[in-house]
C-alpha cells in the first residue's frame, strides 16, 4: 500500500513544484508570487513541512474563507477561486 501511496504524493509534489518553476520563469514573477493563490501554495508548503499534527485540518483552513456571509455575487458563475482571496500576509 505504501508503495502506490507514494507514487501518487510523489507525482502530486511534482506539480506543486512545476508551478513553483512556472512562477520562477514568468516575466512578472514578482507580481504573481503576490497573489493570494501563489501565498497559499507556500503557507501550505510549510504546513507539510511542519510536522505538526492534523495537517489536512490545518491545510484546509488555510484555504477556507472564514467569513459568514456568501460571496456568491462576487465569483462570476461556476467559477471557484480555490483559496481565500482576502487572506492576511
Amino acid at each position: 500500500m505504501l508503495e502506490l501511496d507514494f507514487l501518487d504524493c510523489r507525482s502530486r509534489l511534482l506539480e506543486v513544484a512545476a508551478f513553483l518553476d512556472r512562477i520562477d520563469r514568468y516575466p512578472d514573477a514578482e507580481l504573481a508570487r503576490s497573489d493570494f493563490r501563489y501565498r497559499a501554495v507556500i503557507d501550505l508548503v510549510e504546513v507539510i513541512r511542519s510536522g505538526r499534527q492534523q495537517r489536512t485540518l490545518e491545510m484546509l483552513t488555510l484555504l477556507s474563507d472564514p467569513t459568514p456571509a456568501p460571496v456568491a455575487d462576487q465569483l462570476p458563475p461556476g467559477k471557484a477561486l480555490g483559496a481565500w482571496r482576502h487572506r492576511d500576509h
